[in-house]
């Protein structure tokens, strides 16, 4: 919960601190004399093949490779190999995180403007700005996606924190009234979101 200015601050003094860090590495590793590098006896090289073991999900499939009884030939291979890494997507299971359904965003904007503001109010807006289209829209997911998603899998609407600043922005800048917005929305007009961002 730290502002954006002390997160770039502790991020400036971590890479300069890490850089020092390589550097010392860097020139301890240029200090030491080819035999000592390659021995055994103060390094490790974990070299990582996969390799298929159905015996337990459990087991974890690792050969060690003693370097001191590699000839020249295998040495050589092994030197070009620095890392092996598989590319792996893992599934994100959580879905609309920091986004809210439309009693959510009646909730939290009536706590902001502290006054009623109920989902038929909310319903006005989306419908005055376009934010998203009308109820059994053959395109539901033409939404305005800086303020909204449609979700296909629970077949509703998802809103962001910034939908909800902006209808708060409408109250509290704008000094527009419940009454305007219910009067417009009946009216059928359509006002320019642009305008009031």
């Amino acid at each position: 919960m730290r502002p954006e200015e002390q997160r770039q601050a502790s991020k400036n003094v971590l890479s300069v601190e890490a850089r020092e860090i390589r550097n010392y590495i860097e020139k301890y590793r240029s200090s030491l004399n080819e035999d000592i590098f390659n021995s055994q006896e103060y390094s490790i090289k974990l070299l990582q093949i996969p390799k298929v073991s159905n015996t337990n999900r459990n087991d974890l499939a690792i050969d060690f490779v003693r370097w001191d009884k590699l000839d020249s030939a295998d040495r050589e291979i092994y030197q070009q190999i620095t890392t092996l890494i598989k590319d792996r997507k893992m599934p994100v299971e959580a879905k609309n995180v920091g986004r809210f359904l439309p009693g959510q965003v009646a909730k939290k904007v009536s706590e902001r403007i502290r006054r009623n503001f109920n989902q038929y109010d909310h319903q006005c807006l989306y419908t005055i700005f376009s934010v998203r289209p009308p109820g059994r829209d053959p395109n539901p997911d033409e939404t305005n996606t800086k303020y909204c998603h449609y979700d296909f899998a629970n077949n509703n609407y998802a809103y962001q924190e910034s939908w909800v600043n902006f209808i708060v922005k409408l109250f509290e800048v704008h000094r527009l009234t419940i009454e305007e917005i219910r009067n417009a929305y009946r009216a059928g007009k359509k006002w320019d979101i642009d305008k009031y961002c």
